[in-house]
């Protein structure tokens, strides 16, 4: 497993086992995601990348609209949304807030998604088969 960093995320403990690479370039990042046998992380750039390039994903989509969701092999991703929140998306109208707006469950499209879901989520997928793109 290799995590790919960033100047925000290099401070972030890591378990055993988990190598850390910072991609320094477009290019190189390209290189990781194409050489992966999963993607996962959020609804970005990236995983864009990774859908691209015909990665498969599972991927933490929070408060994204669909329309983010992977254009390309979107059936080799897995997308982990909580269907029927009321907030979501939350970039709605023609601004992002920057910040949750479900005071009564504060980013209940995150937290609905614990690490042993996302986790059984990625040995389900590192499972299927792989279908030429």
């Amino acid at each position: 497993m290799t995590w790919i960093d960033t100047p925000e995320t290099c401070g972030a403990a890591l378990a055993g086992g988990i190598a850390r690479h910072e991609t320094r370039t477009l290019a190189e990042l390209v290189r990781e995601i194409a050489g992966a046998r999963l993607f996962v992380g959020n609804n970005s750039g990236p995983m864009h990348l990774a859908s691209a390039l015909g990665t498969p994903g599972v991927v933490i989509s929070g408060p994204s609209a669909y329309a983010w969701d992977p254009a390309w092999h979107a059936p080799r991703f897995q997308i982990l949304r909580t269907p029927g929140l009321a907030c979501l998306p939350c970039e709605q109208g023609p601004f992002s807030p920057g910040r949750c707006l479900n005071a009564a469950e504060p980013l209940a499209c995150m937290q609905r998604w614990p690490v042993a879901a996302v986790e059984a989520a990625c040995r389900a997928a590192l499972a299927r088969p792989v279908a030429n793109p």
